[in-house]
């Protein structure tokens, strides 16, 4: 994997991490990875980031994995899957991504934000 994408992958879980931390740690928590790519090593990237500040998948974090594969078309479609997933926090990986985020989010303002 690339350094510049290591990075930004653990940047990413600090910030999903900081904004979990915040509520009561009892939750199982819900969260939701969309990428534009291929995207099995950042999903384990996020996975080991998680259960290092505590959340383990099948104690209090589920973790829905949707990936793209280069095909950006799809992603309204996976955005609108996970969403209806009612996450708690969604990651989205790279521009196309976090792009297709608002155009399936029109009802769902609530779940899904950009900056």
């Amino acid at each position: 994997m690339s350094e510049p994408l290591t990075r930004r992958a653990t940047v990413i879980c600090f910030l999903a991490m900081v904004s979990l931390a915040k509520a009561a740690s009892a939750k199982i928590w819900r969260v939701a990875l969309v990428t534009s790519g291929r995207g099995v090593e950042i999903l384990d990237i996020i996975r080991s980031s998680f259960k290092s500040a505590g959340y383990e998948e099948g104690k209090n974090l589920v973790v829905d994995f949707r990936e793209a594969n280069g095909r950006y078309g799809v992603l309204p479609a996976l955005v609108d899957e996970l969403i209806a997933l009612k996450p708690d926090l969604i990651i989205a990986e790279a521009t196309p991504a976090v792009a297709a985020g608002p155009k399936s989010n029109s009802d769902n303002s609530d779940h899904y934000g950009t900056s």
